[in-house]
């Protein structure tokens, strides 16, 4: 860890484009000039020109880019090809576009995404406004979407893969499983209600449903150790690795998100298994001058700086967790992917608190929960895929023992997410609490933090179980304008309108639960009345 000769190149790189995509383009000139003149004033000729020819090549590519992300001109309608999974908002869905003429990909909201798969070619029509976010993406669309033609080649091939798995997980995995198995395997959420996908954002558990960098490790990690066990050296471990690396960007799909996570994938995986060979710092910075110079939009993005923290925490802090869990005598495997899964938590974390304001101390605890349930959903997830493409239909034999660990970080995402009002910290405390988990692990004094997270976890969870215990159904008296009713729970919104006290779905609610604001969700089988005046008369959860 000692050589960081490339940080302050790639450090540049990024905080030079960022500048130019935020307008502040004399801001990067600025830093360019500082730079040369701090390592002058230190002697190091050699940085002055690595460190200032990366970051005023990076400038210029961003400037140029901008120029013509500027001068391109909306006329109504375009065609162009889906350029990533589409995701469910508030208000529809939001559909990245790549258009020949544009150096990036153009936001377009629209009401139904069916059929827009990563690599169709579509024609996008609708009004264009500006847009508030820095970056390439100058302008929004609201609009419809028409489908010219379905994704080929890859593209074709990995949505085929991803609506197969989706059969196999409906037909054969419990109803706890369905939204988690594609999510945390291929990154398709689109099994998952919207609740459910509220109680994984609350809980900080909805990175487990994104391709990420900590997740291709996961699986290239796994598949090095079981090659090391069986007696393989260190090449036949690489080899391996990579070709598991391959098969998982092709399973996926060749969309940008993926590419990137693969890379940092790879970087994160060198850390791993060869930490003690190489310097994988170097690994990071080249993947972050490369990947910023092939898609300067990145700068900008939270998901690229949340991918570059889980690799740096890998990088950094994986031998450090690997050492101090070793002394539990756990399995090698097991051991490694927990220390992976730590690392790149607790190197996030900051992060999603700097990007929402706050994060939920929950949340620490249930990722911390979570942590040795991740790998084995993961891993035979993507051997229950590779099976799924082979006769003989052993996939729903491999999926079977990843049916008790989805049911634990369902289980726990939902009992965090039950909570009223959970503790949120901001950016700082995050740091800090973290900062004494680090010192602890540094000083071997792994048993405290693991003794202290299990006590916490035992009284959490018997908290939770006395409060199922003992809560009840109670009545209310509501007017009609207090009462929402919806067909199904996806319908209910987030953000409810003013008055509205109880949501009542008509479809899709077994029990009384509430939404993240706290507001009962109800079925209409529940002790559910209206009087002649209008007034209803329900029992709702406490």
């Amino acid at each position: 860890m000692s050589d960081l000769r490339l940080v302050p190149a790639a450090v540049l790189v990024w905080a030079c484009t960022w500048c130019v995509l935020c307008g502040f383009s004399l801001v990067a000139a600025v830093i360019l000039v500082l730079n040369v003149a701090v390592w002058l004033w230190f002697g190091k000729t050699g940085q002055v020109w690595l460190s200032t020819a990366a970051g005023a090549s990076a400038a210029v590519v961003a400037v140029m880019r901008m120029a013509r992300a500027q001068a391109y001109r909306w006329s109504g309608s375009a065609v162009g090809t889906v350029g990533g999974q589409p995701r469910e908002g508030r208000h529809g869905w939001l559909v990245r576009v790549a258009i020949d003429d544009h150096p990036g990909t153009i936001p377009v909201f629209v009401k139904d995404a069916t059929g827009l798969e990563p690599g169709a070619v579509v024609r996008v029509a609708g009004a264009a406004k500006p847009s508030e976010r820095p970056g390439l993406e100058t302008f929004t669309v609201r609009g419809d979407i028409q489908v010219l033609q379905p994704p080929e080649g890859l593209a074709g091939w990995a949505a085929s893969v991803r609506e197969q798995f989706q059969g196999v997980v409906v037909a054969h995995a419990p109803d706890f499983a369905q939204g988690l198995l594609p999510g945390m395997v291929l990154g398709d959420t689109s099994l998952q209600s919207a609740a459910e996908k509220q109680a994984y954002i609350d809980t900080g558990l909805s990175h487990l449903s994104a391709v990420s960098g900590a997740n291709v490790t996961v699986v290239t990690t796994a598949v090095a150790l079981v090659l090391r066990a069986v007696g393989c050296g260190p090449r036949a471990q690489l080899a391996g690795a990579a070709v598991a690396l391959g098969g998982f960007v092709v399973l996926i799909g060749v969309e940008p998100s993926v590419l990137r996570a693969a890379v940092m994938g790879a970087v994160g995986l060198l850390a791993v298994v060869y930490s003690t060979r190489m310097q994988p710092i170097h690994g990071v910075c080249l993947a972050v001058i490369g990947l910023v110079l092939w898609d300067c939009q990145l700068a900008v993005q939270w998901g690229f700086a949340l991918s570059v923290a889980a690799t740096v925490g890998i990088v950094v802090l994986f031998p450090l967790m690997y050492r101090a869990l070793g002394a539990f005598g756990w399995p090698d495997i097991l051991t490694a992917a927990v220390a992976v899964a730590l690392a790149a938590d607790a190197a996030t974390a900051p992060v999603v608190a700097a990007m929402a304001g706050h994060v939920p101390l929950t949340g620490v605890f249930a990722n911390v929960l979570v942590a040795a349930a991740v790998t084995p959903v993961t891993v035979l997830g993507m051997c229950a895929v590779i099976l799924m493409l082979l006769p003989g239909g052993l996939e729903s034999v491999v999926l079977w023992p990843t049916y008790p660990c989805t049911w634990w970080i369902y289980t726990v995402a939902h009992s965090v997410a039950e909570l009223h009002q959970p503790v949120a910290a901001t950016a700082l405390w995050v740091l800090v609490v973290y900062g004494w988990v680090l010192y602890l692990f540094g000083t071997d004094r792994t048993r405290i933090v693991l003794g202290t997270a299990g006590a916490i976890s035992v009284i959490f969870l018997a908290t939770l179980g006395w409060r199922q215990l003992t809560s009840g159904l109670h009545p209310v008296q509501l007017r009609p304008e207090d009462v929402g009713v919806v067909a199904t729970l996806d319908q209910v919104s987030k953000d409810a309108p003013p008055g509205i006290k109880v949501w009542v779905v008509e479809v899709g609610v077994e029990k009384p639960t509430k939404t993240a604001g706290g507001i009962p969700i109800i079925s209409p089988d529940s002790k559910l009345s209206q009087t002649a005046d209008g007034a209803w008369y329900i029992d709702v959860a406490r």
